[in-house]
């Protein structure tokens, strides 16, 4: 997650040369998720400093679930939570601007290994496994460059386990991480 040909990368995408490592969900096998832009659950203030990364652990197979974009989607624009604050009503914008520009989701079948970079703007989501013989052994993380804000999406929390004021540092000096060690739950 953290290595050098990553923060190589980010730095190529943001311009930044220090990010902070937010979200990280590991998948074994898609269950699929709704098309969506990343925005309305985590992004930066201002708006539009996530970068998402989808790393492939394993060969991704048609048939096992792939992750998926709407090409050219991150041009539509930033559907905000404080215009969509149901979520209901946000998933309902996604899926008109779709049928609107008339797109179709692109699988993205990975090879072991290769990582994926996007933009909190990008609409994409999973597909359904068609074949539970294949799994989906992938990971995402999500990254803001370090001289940016993030968006403060967590407001009605009792407790969070992000520590964006004083994130850690982790074995690549170019990426530190804003999760709480030890978990204080």
């Amino acid at each position: 997650i953290f290595s050098e040909e990553v923060s190589t990368a980010l730095s190529c995408v943001s311009g930044a040369e220090r990010h902070v490592s937010w979200q990280d969900m590991f998948f074994d096998q898609s269950t699929g998720t709704i098309e969506h832009q990343d925005s309305w659950y985590l992004d930066t203030d201002p708006a539009g400093g996530l970068i998402g990364v989808w790393y492939a652990l394993e060969d991704i197979h048609p048939d096992s679930g792939p992750f998926f974009v709407i090409p050219g989607s991150h041009k539509w624009g930033l559907f905000d939570r404080s215009d969509y604050p149901k979520h209901d009503d946000f998933v309902e914008k996604v899926r008109t601007e779709i049928e609107t520009h008339a797109t179709t989701k692109k699988p993205t079948c990975l090879d072991a290994g290769d990582i994926l970079l996007w933009h909190p703007y990008l609409v994409h989501g999973a597909f359904n496994c068609r074949d539970l013989s294949h799994s989906r052994k992938s990971f995402t993380s999500h990254f803001y460059p370090s001289n940016l804000k993030p968006k403060d999406t967590e407001t009605d929390k009792l407790l969070s386990i992000y520590d964006h004021k004083t994130p850690k540092p982790t074995s690549n000096p170019n990426i530190d991480v804003a999760k709480r060690f030890p978990d204080p739950i």
